[in-house]
């Protein structure tokens, strides 16, 4: 039950109640109302949440306390390659709110910090930190910590292009899908002056759209064959934020949707067979010291290669082939998917294929793929590699 008095010509009222976390019974006052109306009703408020357990019975807590130990359980639950962006922006909005009560934090103060990080941020960046921090303060109210989330209602700000920004985008623009006759191109270009498993490297990309990190994951056993058909096994991806080659994590892959086996030419078959059959050579050579994990695309010294390596050795064979726009390793599974797409391939099979998350939703109704479908399109992936395959 609340009680009430006027003090120095405010009126101040006074809320009893037991604190959950101890058991202990406390006293929360508040002053400052000039009408006892108003301390009334901001006091029949505060019983109000003291019974729905939504009363924040602890106001030193401060953001930089309560954004670790958030970190620190969304690490618990999640692969480390999906942890360590979200430390980045978590990180950046401890350098802002770090030493400030997390209950002080204000609607107005976290949209004025969005509009800040406009200044010097991309608009992807802003979003991303904006996401984490609706997850800290959205727990923070599920704990009882804060009364309300001064990110509920916040909006994203927009850039403002100017039109150096626009010119240099048509100038520059950053290419996603890559024309058959330029992936021709690059690959007779890596046949002939690659680097090591260059060659092997892009055109498994090229004729499987496979992401990069479950290309560098591949191990001798994912490699199958059987009656005349040919596939590869995606059951992981690697995972190296440092590019230290003796650091790698094998990881799931993506998405659940992503774990599949993509079918592959004949001839794509043989070359990734030559390539074991180099590793293994290479193995009997340097001797016990070899990183024996039976990776596929492995260096000289068994480790795998990291994501970085092989899409500077891209930039190197777009350079050699005089080819200005900005490839990168992953524009190679744009080109598959719209390739794909040209042949007329059933969806099912293409969001296989590609192991998109949304296959779970096609798989819904579509429940398998027939014998028919397959050996059709198996045929017809067969062809396409043929064609730059040489």
């Amino acid at each position: 039950m609340a009680s009430y008095r006027k003090r120095s010509g405010f009126w101040e009222y006074r809320v009893k109640y037991i604190d959950p976390a101890t058991g202990k019974k406390k006293e929360k006052s508040v002053a400052g109302f000039k009408r006892k109306a108003d301390c009334i009703e901001a006091a029949a408020e505060a019983e109000k949440k003291i019974k729905n357990g939504h009363f924040n019975v602890d106001d030193s807590i401060l953001f930089i306390e309560y954004a670790e130990k958030w970190l620190y359980n969304y690490a618990l639950n999640n692969k480390p390659s999906t942890v360590r962006p979200r430390k980045i922006e978590q990180t950046r909005l401890v350098k802002h709110f770090g030493y400030v009560k997390i209950k002080q934090i204000t609607s107005i103060m976290y949209q004025d910090f969005l509009n800040n990080l406009n200044k010097d941020y991309a608009t992807n960046t802003i979003s991303s930190t904006h996401s984490v921090a609706r997850m800290i303060f959205k727990k923070a109210y599920q704990d009882n910590i804060i009364d309300r989330d001064p990110t509920l209602y916040a909006t994203l700000p927009k850039k403002r292009e100017t039109a150096q920004d626009i010119h240099n985008k048509i100038s520059n623009p950053v290419s996603k899908n890559i024309e058959i006759e330029k992936i021709k191109l690059i690959l007779s270009t890596a046949k002939e002056q690659g680097l090591d498993n260059d060659y092997e490297t892009f055109s498994l990309l090229a004729a499987t759209g496979i992401r990069i990190g479950e290309l560098i994951a591949l191990k001798y056993e994912d490699l199958k064959s059987q009656n005349g058909h040919y596939e590869i096994l995606v059951t992981k991806t690697l995972y190296n934020p440092t590019n230290n080659m003796r650091e790698y994590t094998l990881l799931p892959p993506k998405t659940k949707g992503s774990v599949r086996s993509i079918d592959i030419s004949k001839e794509l078959y043989s070359m990734l067979e030559k390539l074991i059959t180099k590793q293994k050579a290479i193995k009997l050579a340097v001797g016990e010291s070899y990183h024996n994990e039976r990776f596929i695309f492995a260096k000289t010294n068994g480790y795998p290669q990291h994501a970085k390596q092989i899409a500077n050795r891209l930039k190197r064979l777009l350079k050699l082939c005089k080819i200005e726009d900005k490839y990168t390793p992953h524009s190679f599974r744009h080109s598959y998917a719209t390739l794909l797409e040209e042949l007329q391939l059933p969806q099912v099979y293409i969001q296989k294929q590609l192991g998109h998350s949304s296959f779970e939703t096609t798989q819904s109704t579509y429940i398998h793929i027939t014998d028919n479908i397959k050996k059709e399109a198996s045929a017809k992936i067969n062809n396409l590699a043929k064609s730059f395959l040489q």
